[in-house]
């Protein structure tokens, strides 16, 4: 009997030593936020900035969901025209948050309007898209399960 414990002792050990997949989880996106760690944990910690969902997209792993708050968005800070949002297979982007939410059925995209924008340098009022990214978001790479939605 002793025997047969042995084996099953170093296959729970062999166990422990493989890396487990990053959990499927939430990510929080503010454009706004001013403040908190920037690393998309919560409404408070959510990534901020223009660039924000640019970022968020580069962190998520499959199952992710982006919960994105009210405002413009654009694919890089930078003046690079062609840089644009990428969406990931098995991974939901949903704008139309007010921030604060906790439930995706509590959004309301027509309240809270939420944009991805080309305009890099902000000038489409003043008739100048030179400077606008050609592409805005690239699906291509990604499977039916990217979703894109409220926006």
């Amino acid at each position: 009997m002793l025997h047969a414990i042995r084996p099953l002792r170093a296959l729970g050990a062999a166990l422990l030593l493989v890396p487990s997949p990053a959990l499927a989880s939430i990510r929080y996106v503010d454009a706004n936020l001013a403040t908190g760690a920037n690393d998309g944990t919560s409404w408070a910690d959510a990534y901020r900035g223009v660039d924000a969902l640019q970022t968020a997209l580069t962190a998520a792993v499959s199952g992710d969901e982006l919960w994105v708050v009210q405002g413009t968005y654009k694919p890089t800070a930078t003046a690079t025209r062609t840089i644009y949002f990428t969406l990931k297979t098995n991974v939901g982007v949903y704008g139309g948050f007010a921030g604060g939410e906790t439930a995706r059925a509590e959004r309301d995209p027509a309240l809270h309007v939420t944009i991805l924008s080309g305009d890099l340098a902000g000038n489409d009022g003043s008739a100048i898209y030179t400077d606008n990214s050609y592409h805005v978001v690239n699906g291509a790479s990604a499977a039916a399960t990217a979703v894109l939605d409220g926006f």
